[in-house]
């Protein structure tokens, strides 16, 4: 049995039949694989192209780390697809990032949705959406934080990009910033827009809660205090 055939069905093993598989491709058939519309591309080499369908690296021999950072992918599309919000899947562990030593919002910006890119959350034309955004009118909320999100929903995933400098910075003539948190947010929860903003708003209202979040050097860390700071608004 060939490597990608004994993926196929370790996948198939692991994951039951609530999950449709497509299929086994090889890389340049990529365009083909796209165009299918997946909800989730499983790779075992790196993907280049610029894509909207986010990607998963995984090991040819599918590791438990692989499954669950797919099992967890999955969670997050069936919350979005139900209307839910998710905020485990939402705050996404590759997509965390502390001491960023840039001194512009611009390069910061550039920075995370670029990563955000790479990760297979955005397109080109959300992050140039993000970019026009801000500068339509600053997503700097005060006591340190800006939430800058696109002007108008992705496809079909949602996450939440946080990014912690190493000091604050000029955000605009207002407000410095040192937390970041960039959203991308798919039509299946548009409508909890709002309701979303508002949680992180809430959350971030305590100039305490903002130095709490701020310190936090690692993802788990970071969210655990997210919560615990959430259920005391």
């Amino acid at each position: 049995m060939g490597s990608s055939s004994l993926l196929l069905a370790k996948l198939k093993n692991s994951l039951g039949d609530n999950v449709e598989l497509i299929g086994t491709f090889p890389l340049h058939q990529l365009d083909l694989v796209v165009n299918l519309k997946p909800d989730i591309i499983l790779t075992t080499v790196p993907i280049k192209e610029d894509i909207s369908i986010p990607k998963i690296l995984v090991s040819t021999v599918l590791e438990d780390s692989d499954l669950d950072e797919i099992k967890g992918k999955i969670k997050n599309i069936d919350y979005c697809k139900k209307g839910k919000i998710d905020f485990e899947n939402l705050f996404v562990r590759d997509l965390f990032f502390t001491d960023i030593k840039f001194e512009n919002k611009e390069k910061v910006l550039d920075f995370l949705t670029d990563n955000m890119m790479a990760k297979g959350y955005i397109d080109k034309s959300i992050k140039q959406s993000i970019l026009a955004r801000e500068k339509l009118s600053s997503t700097a909320i005060g006591n340190l934080v800006a939430i800058p999100h696109a002007l108008e929903v992705v496809e079909v995933h949602s996450c939440v990009c946080v990014g912690i400098l190493n000091k604050p910075i000029v955000w605009d003539k207002d407000n410095k910033v040192q937390l970041v948190m960039v959203l991308s947010i798919s039509k299946n929860i548009s409508d909890k827009f709002n309701d979303l903003f508002s949680t992180l708003y809430k959350v971030t209202k305590s100039p305490l809660s903002v130095v709490k979040l701020i310190k936090q050097k690692d993802f788990d860390n970071f969210y655990i205090k997210f919560l615990s700071e959430k259920e005391k608004n």
